[in-house]
């Protein structure tokens, strides 16, 4: 076999690793609004479809660390391709924790109730979620570009998630004294929201992982 055939079939399994992640990537944000769907709707028909999406993400997730760990032990990468190898079972991690907070939200729609205070919460819970929804389409985008300057911008953005988080539960405690029998549904409503502001995280952490397959450099040391 020629150098140009190996060096075409090692990129075409480095492309085969980035479509993985961004087909991983459109299913964990299917099924972030699926649960967010069900948690604004207290519809609890579409719970078991959920779950059967988590465990496909789950599968996914273990694919993609096979088909790196065979790139690094066969091809023995260097610089960004050993980055890009390397890197994509950190963001196939990522989403897939992801999937994880979609599951639990989906999970909990029988734990919330159509009281009026309730559904303002998940009012504020639905824009999180729209929020998140975005945030991560956006960064698989600068992902598949190779864009840092998309990545930035995602970074900076997950103020508005904790913001959005912090109004949350300052809402609960007001509403507890309101509506004291609902109590559990407003704690339960801050677990909620703590998911979403850990989705936003991990969002960050990906970006941090595009711009270190681009540049070389760790943001999680320096930044």
């Amino acid at each position: 076999m020629t150098n140009e055939h190996i060096v075409g079939k090692f990129d075409d399994e480095l492309s085969r690793i980035k479509s993985e992640i961004l087909e991983m990537g459109d299913l964990v944000i299917e099924q972030i609004h699926l649960s967010t769907n069900a948690m604004m709707s207290l519809d609890t028909e579409d719970i078991d479809n959920l779950i059967q999406k988590d465990l496909k993400i789950n599968g996914m997730y273990k694919t993609i660390n096979r088909h790196a760990e065979q790139i690094i032990a066969m091809r023995q990468p260097v610089a960004m391709d050993l980055r890009m190898a390397l890197l994509a079972t950190s963001i196939a991690s990522e989403l897939e924790r992801l999937g994880d907070y979609a599951k639990t939200t989906a999970q909990g729609v029988k734990k919330l109730s159509d009281d009026k205070y309730v559904k303002k919460l998940t009012s504020l819970l639905g824009d999180m979620s729209k929020e998140v929804q975005d945030m991560l389409s956006k960064i698989l985008k600068a992902y598949q570009n190779n864009d840092i300057k998309l990545a930035a911008k995602i970074r900076k953005r997950d103020r508005i998630i904790d913001e959005s988080f912090k109004k949350i539960l300052n809402t609960v405690i007001k509403s507890i004294s309101k509506i004291p029998e609902d109590s559990e549904t407003l704690i339960y409503i801050v677990l909620l929201a703590r998911n979403f502001e850990r989705a936003g995280d991990r969002i960050v952490n990906i970006s941090r992982q595009v711009h270190q397959i681009v540049t070389g450099i760790d943001l999680k040391a320096s930044d």
